[in-house]
């Protein structure tokens, strides 16, 4: 057993601009709004000034409660509004649909979709004119701007076929969201504040107190993008056999203490088993409120998948060795215990450990961090119906949800995650969160099986591709801004919603922080943790063209105008692309090129290109060892969202030289007129060298 004393840095609270030092709450603004996103310790303590979370979404309206089961899993997510309204524009009028209306003081902090449509307009504080007017996918994709300023990634992105933008817009007395056209799913996430808070209303102004808003929004941005990693007190280096138990133990100062960075070293002989058998176990002040096993806390889930989002990270440093961090900041007003204990019994660990500890006022405001984990091995599932709801969390007492992470098994291809997320609080008789798909919640779209990392949301393993989402699938989402406080308790539900009727297996891990002598329904099921990971089935072989070199694995000699990158295209189905990935050339314009070169014995050869069409697409020219190829062509795909190969692409014969290489070079010549964007974008898939 390692002990350590508190350090003697004590963290108040989020900045200035948030809390005094007495705990007086200070004036809301777009700037405290965006200190507080950045700031690990805000979501350690109970929220001042109080507030309220809410969801508005396109959820089915049939769905009325559990009290009628045969609408409660209705599934038609999709085109429902709070109201339609018509605005008078000069000598016309224009429809608005209502995603969300609010009357008290708060501020917008969370807004997806899968398929943004029209104009997205905010309107604050009863004012016939919004403060951001913007067409809502560019918005949301981060192509747009909110007022005056472009918003950033990640504060808006798009990921896995979702759009998400987390850009704070507070109002000081009400908000209205409207889009001036539907057909489309959404979220818009909430605050609402206590009465006489006192917010200062967003109105998209280029400046801001701090400086240019983009300047703010930058420095924010790259906290983000690089988080920061704290000094670490070592640990306990030490083999961890079967129901072998390390512990770390903190002594507090005499204000209180945190841990706010703790670290595993683990190396094992079969790592999936390891991270699922050793549990982290935590007591802050003589109370347990963290029983989760190793890589599901720290956000990994099944299996070692290297990421790192704004709490935790995973990376890979050998083939039976890994690094394992989190900087939750985990307050304490005395004593707290870490424990690592291997409960299944698994062979050939080794782990080392370290931890940071701060100073900390544990005063009235202050919370313990907890994180309870939960699953079901085997859950039957009906055809095209909803099952269950699944309970993610159980809590009773003072605190503040942030977060949670599931693992998935499924045995078969069909989509699994059709079921919408339903958070009560306080005893409310209707969820105020009640959701779209489980795909959504974590921030993407359509089933995408393509994984991808963000702060916020993620999908850190993902085993299917295309439209075959069988195998093991980690999806996990923390929260800053669209934390959700309970003053009397938390119910937090997942519908197990599947397209097919088979058997899966869920685990999850929810993430909170709640004032001394918090309650959970969920306990410890050692049973569990003992049956391992479940088994998934192997995935089908990869198509692949026949006697083709792929362009994203082809020397990339030279490019201009863009970015290059490999993009994944298993999204828009397996099988349809070379290796289910295609080059990617993000243009910024006409004139954006890349040259690629490929080994060819010497000679006189054909060369077939495969590409992609997208919505975004250039028109583009070829050239091979410097001489014009093929014929000038549109990969504009004629839609948004549609996206498709081209199939082959004859450029023509080439004489390669005695140096047996073959150069391709792809420039971008013009832009289709529907073409969105810059429309000069371009996917190159594979190229087959003939004789």
């Amino acid at each position: 057993m390692k002990k350590y004393r508190a350090a003697s840095r004590v963290i108040v609270g989020v900045c200035a601009a948030l809390w005094s030092r007495s705990g007086v709450a200070q004036t809301v603004s777009f700037e405290s709004l965006l200190a507080e996103l950045v700031s690990r310790e805000a979501v350690a303590r109970v929220p001042d000034p109080a507030f309220r979370a809410v969801q508005f979404s396109s959820y089915d309206r049939a769905s009325t409660g559990p009290d009628k089961p045969e609408t409660w899993f209705a599934n038609n997510d999709y085109n429902q509004f709070v109201r339609v309204e018509k605005v008078v524009v000069g000598a016309g009028v224009r429809e608005e649909w209502v995603m969300a209306e609010v009357e008290e003081p708060g501020a917008i902090v969370r807004v997806w979709s899968p398929n943004p449509k029209g104009t997205l307009r905010v309107y604050v504080d009863g004012a016939a004119r919004p403060v951001i007017e913007e067409n809502m996918e560019a918005l949301l994709s981060g192509k747009g701007k909110a007022g005056g300023f472009a918003v950033p990634e990640p504060l808006a992105m798009t990921r896995s076929r979702g759009w998400n933008l987390y850009l704070p817009v507070p109002f000081a007395k009400s908000v209205k969201v409207t889009s001036d056209a539907d057909g489309f799913y959404y979220h818009v996430g909430v605050r609402g504040y206590s009465a006489g808070t006192v917010v200062e209303s967003f109105t998209g102004d280029a400046r801001a107190r701090g400086g240019s808003v983009e300047a703010i929004l930058r420095r924010g941005v790259e906290t983000l993008k690089d988080p920061p990693r704290n000094a670490l007190v070592p640990g306990m280096p030490s083999p961890l056999g079967p129901l072998g138990v390390s512990t770390l133990d903190f002594d507090a100062g005499r204000s209180g203490g945190a841990i706010t960075g703790l670290a595993v070293r683990v190396s094992a002989v079969d790592m999936e088993s390891a991270l699922r058998g050793v549990v982290v176990s935590m007591t802050f002040d003589g109370e347990r409120t963290v029983w989760v096993p190793m890589g599901d806390f720290f956000g990994t889930g099944i299996g070692l998948n290297e990421f790192a989002d704004w709490y935790r990270s995973a990376e890979r440093l050998g083939a039976n060795e890994g690094l394992l961090r989190c900087e939750w900041v985990m307050p304490f007003a005395k004593k707290a215990v870490v424990t690592f204990e291997n409960v299944g019994e698994v062979e050939g660990v080794s782990l080392s450990a370290a931890a940071t500890v701060d100073g900390f006022v544990f005063d009235r405001g202050a919370m313990h961090f907890g994180a309870t984990w939960r699953g079901e091995p085997e859950i039957k599932t009906e055809e095209a119906k909803g099952t269950k709801d699944y309970r993610y969390a159980e809590l009773s007492g003072v605190g503040t949800y942030v977060g949670d992470l599931l693992c998935v098994t499924n045995p078969v291809a069909e989509w699994w995650g059709e079921g919408d997320e339903k958070v009560w609080v306080d005893g409310e008789t209707f969820p105020s969160h009640f959701g779209t798909g489980t795909e959504d919640y974590y921030g993407f779209g359509w089933c995408c099986p393509v994984g991808f990392v963000t702060p916020w949301v993620s999908q850190v393993r993902v085993d299917g591709r295309g439209k075959n989402n069988q195998g093991h699938t980690v999806v996990s989402r923390v929260r800053s801004l669209d934390t959700i406080p309970f003053t009397r308790s938390i119910k937090v539900d997942m519908e197990v919603w599947h397209w097919k009727a088979t058997t899966v297996a869920y685990a999850s891990t929810a993430y909170w922080y709640g004032r001394p002598g918090m309650k959970s329904a969920v306990g410890v099921d050692r049973g569990l943790v003992k049956r391992g990971v479940p088994a998934a089935p192997a995935m089908p072989e990869v198509f692949r063209i026949k006697g083709a070199t792929e362009c994203e694995t082809m020397v990339v000699v030279g490019s201009g105008g863009g970015v290059v990158e490999r993009q994944d295209l298993g999204g828009f189905g397996a099988g349809r692309w070379s290796g289910d990935e295609h080059l990617w050339l993000k243009g910024a314009g006409v004139g954006a090129f890349v040259e690629l070169e490929a080994a060819a014995s010497p000679g006189k050869h054909r060369v077939v290109l495969h590409a992609t069409r997208s919505w975004d697409y250039g028109i583009v020219r070829f050239q091979l060892n410097g001489e014009a190829a093929g014929v000038e062509t549109d990969l504009y795909s004629g839609g948004s969202g549609k996206v498709e190969p081209t199939g082959p692409i004859d450029l023509g014969e080439v004489e390669v030289g005695e140096n047996g290489r073959l150069k391709l070079r792809v420039e971008v010549v013009g832009k289709n007129p529907g073409s969105a964007g810059t429309g000069s974008y371009v996917g190159l898939d594979a190229v087959v060298i003939g004789p």
